[in-house]
């Protein structure tokens, strides 16, 4: 198995050699490089390219941002980490282009080695070239959103209730607006309209609004809306519908909120193919009709690589829980994962595909009809003793579609 290159870079060498001396009980797993400053780290990444690199912002000559730009131009296929403190907000808002996730200092060696340890899952995952080489040229879709950053830190603390998570989001008064738009439409059917964000944060819980903040990050960039042709209003319907399909048939209580995080997550990649060749996108799109709704077979015809593979990249570069990571990369292969690991793929593999069948003649949809049996592996389902599960899925997913049209 390859070893994972890790290069670390501070101008103070007394921090290197932490590193050093934390990390020294990996060093027959990963390969490390421990470079003092921006032109040693471009000089050591041009004689052996590391797949990580985790640098300090504040730097003497050429800083963590300076530094960075140079990495992803000339070694994009490299995972680009940032180590800040919360003094550096300027110099981080300069660094969110080219960063792929920001860790705060002081960072402890067990987030640290979490950290690199995820990349290397990633990393093993993620073999094709072209795919590192497309997501890593990329500086439209940066870092994971600060909003969920925030959110994720404030998880950690036990003294934090609703009103702690209701003023991080109603800081971002873009997220703020589309988590209350989202929880009072008609995915949730709710009784009465919720105002304000706290009760938004009661009734949903955290790790579903973190979900949202995710999601609507990324359908509301505006560049994708002015994509002749194509919709991210219809996009953002198809991943709620299957995000909370698979959480209600997922079955084990355990996993809905992560099968409901995966299923919002599972088409990312897709608007990261859009932004790297919106022409050659809008190609795809036209093949997947030709080919009845395989999409992913029409990508990898003109990428090399699938949205399914692209998002789950990006999702694993932002540092989201490797199960969703997982679920998202497989969606469209669930026979390829550990047994261990088919209960999330499934949910969102099986509800991605009645979504796709039971909407595809809806309003705005172009095409006709799809057989959601050329979306769903059936020598899956058999070999995983899932059929059953399908036959209920399917009822449930009638029930679920049927009642958001109703309420719309």
């Amino acid at each position: 198995m390859t070893s994972l290159h890790v290069l670390f870079v501070d101008d103070e060498q007394a921090i290197l050699d932490g590193l050093r001396n934390s990390l020294r009980k990996e060093r027959k797993r990963w390969e490390m490089t421990f470079a003092l400053g921006g032109q040693q780290a471009l000089d050591a990444m041009k004689q052996s390219p590391a797949d990580v690199v985790i640098t300090d912002m504040r730097m003497l000559g050429m800083d963590g941002a300076e530094l960075l730009r140079h990495i992803q131009r000339d070694f994009p296929a490299a995972a680009r980490i940032v180590l800040s403190g919360q003094a550096e907000r300027e110099s981080i808002m300069r660094a969110l282009p080219v960063t792929h996730q920001f860790l705060h200092k002081p960072c402890d060696g067990d987030t640290l080695r979490a950290v690199i340890e995820q990349t290397h899952n990633l990393h093993k995952l993620m073999q094709n070239p072209a795919l590192t080489a497309l997501v890593g040229k990329l500086e439209r879709i940066p870092a994971v959103p600060t909003t969920y950053t925030e959110l994720s830190r404030l998880a950690q603390d036990p003294k934090a209730d609703a009103s702690s998570f209701a003023k991080v989001i109603e800081m971002d008064a873009a997220v703020c607006a589309k988590v209350l738009q989202l929880v009072n439409s008609a995915y949730f059917g709710l009784g009465q309209k919720i105002v304000s964000i706290r009760p938004a944060v009661t009734y949903l819980g955290v790790e579903i609004i973190k979900s949202l903040v995710l999601g609507s990050t990324s359908f509301s960039d505006k560049a994708i809306s002015e994509v002749k042709g194509f919709s991210p209003d219809r996009l953002q319907h198809h991943s709620m519908l299957t995000a909370l399909l698979a959480k209600k048939i997922v079955g084990n209580p355990q996993l809905a909120d992560a099968a409901f995080t995966a299923g919002l997550l599972h088409d990312i990649g897709a608007l990261v193919l859009l932004h790297a060749a919106p022409p050659d996108y809008m190609r795809a799109l036209e093949r997947k009709k030709e080919l009845n709704g395989h999409g992913a077979a029409a990508e990898r015809e003109i990428f090399s690589v699938t949205h399914a593979e692209v998002g789950a990249y990006l999702l694993g570069l932002w540092g989201i829980p490797f199960p969703i990571v997982e679920a998202v990369a497989f969606h469209h292969r669930p026979n390829e994962v550990a047994p261990e690991s088919r209960p999330l793929v499934a949910a969102v593999h099986i509800a991605s595909g009645l979504v796709e069948e039971m909407t595809a003649t809806e309003p705005g949809r172009s095409g006709g009809p799809i057989d959601s049996s050329g979306l769903i592996d059936a020598s899956f389902l058999r070999d995983a003793g899932l059929e059953e599960q399908f036959k209920k899925s399917r009822g449930e997913a009638e029930k679920l579609i049927g009642g958001v049209s109703d309420r719309t």
